[in-house]
């Protein structure tokens, strides 16, 4: 007889026969699962260590829950925070930058820095100017920073020597750079930089090329915990830079990994020749290795003196025959125009004579009639 079997069926179905074609009844039933393993100490032990090794999964993943729930508790709490301390520092470096522009504002009132910011702004500073002995305060040297130098075209020689510069001041001495295409020489020994500072001198190193001399002793741009940071942001823009010639970094705390970053920017530049790492934590072998580059450097520098003094000396030789040979054309004009000259002469004198001896004949005639 064919069986037809129908889906699982419900327990009450269960010891029930099963029914075939046409409804009738089947001797087919189905009965109950049954227990098939035996029910020996052994067994029940193996299903007593299955239930407590399901029981210790289930707790430890609700101990992973519980600890993944604390986690991101304390992660938010530590996001709030950070957020409630940037406001907190947003709000207090709004409240410094008011009470700076206060300052700058009464600073202003001063009549000796409004002379000299004119001066500035006039062009009628001396070509090497120093306000590192002046009775400015920082504030005031501040605004003439950033006011009256940064398009000052008289000023090729600045001091700003032990002026009281701090990490706030150096941006704006560097925006300085950016702009003023005039400064040769920069003096800033002695101020207190750090490593905000030291990045923005990177970016105006990498744009200026007309600041040949820079003095940065002891500015303390390895301070404040940043360790070498801000001499490895100043080592960037000096690979770039190609105008640089001399650069004064003694008494700056510079370690061999603050050397490693000077050396790669030597091996990229080809145009400093003067680097004086004085009284820093170099070893002597980096020293040695920066000397080689200053040296090849220098050399560099020599040969495309020696070129520009040849081609100077062509450019005299060649000025001095055309000066020669401009005479010795002018000379040409002068006798080819006076011997013209006196040609047209010549025949005006002609042609005068012959004109008055026309009129010789002319008055013979009429006195014979």
């Amino acid at each position: 007889m064919e069986l037809i079997v129908d889906p699982p069926l419900p327990s009450a179905a269960l010891n029930a026969p099963l029914r075939g074609k046409d409804n009738e009844m089947t001797d087919v039933i189905l009965r109950g699962i049954v227990e098939v393993f035996p029910q020996t100490a052994e067994m029940k032990s193996l299903l007593a260590k299955r239930l407590e090794q399901e029981q210790q999964r289930r707790e430890e993943e609700e101990a992973r829950r519980r600890v993944e729930l604390k986690e991101e508790m304390e992660r938010q709490k530590r996001e709030e925070d950070l957020k409630k301390l940037k406001q907190q520092r947003k709000k207090q470096r709004d409240i410094e930058e008011r009470k700076r522009m206060e300052e700058e504002m009464k600073n202003r009132e001063d009549d000796n820095l409004s002379r000299v910011l004119q001066m500035c702004l006039e062009n009628a500073t001396p070509a090497e100017t120093s306000f590192s002995g002046l009775a400015f305060t920082q504030v005031q040297i501040r605004v003439l920073v950033r006011e009256g130098l940064a398009f000052n075209r008289s000023i090729v020689a600045l001091d700003l020597s032990r002026a009281g510069l701090t990490e706030e001041d150096g941006p704006s001495v560097a925006q300085m750079l950016k702009s003023n295409k005039v400064l040769v020489a920069l003096d800033l020994e002695g101020n207190h930089f750090g490593l905000a500072s030291a990045k923005a001198f990177r970016k105006a190193l990498e744009v200026n090329d007309t600041l040949r001399s820079l003095n940065v002793e002891n500015c303390s741009f390895t301070c404040r915990g940043d360790e070498q940071s801000g001499i490895v942001e100043l080592a960037k823009g000096l690979r770039i830079n190609r105008g640089l010639r001399s650069l004064n970094l003694r008494n700056n705390q510079i370690d061999d990994e603050g050397g490693d970053a000077l050396l790669d920017a030597l091996n990229g530049n080809k145009t400093l020749i003067q680097l004086d790492a004085s009284f820093n934590d170099l070893s002597v072998e980096l020293l040695r290795e920066l000397h080689e580059l200053l040296n090849r450097n220098q050399a560099l520098f020599t040969q495309v003196k020696k070129h520009e003094k040849r081609e100077r000396k062509d450019m005299r030789h060649e000025e001095e025959l055309m000066r020669i040979y401009l005479m010795h054309a002018e000379a040409r004009r002068i006798m080819v125009e006076g011997a013209e000259r006196r040609r047209i002469a010549r025949e005006q004198a002609y042609e005068d004579r012959k004109a008055m001896m026309s009129r010789k004949k002319k008055g013979k005639g009429k006195k014979k009639k």
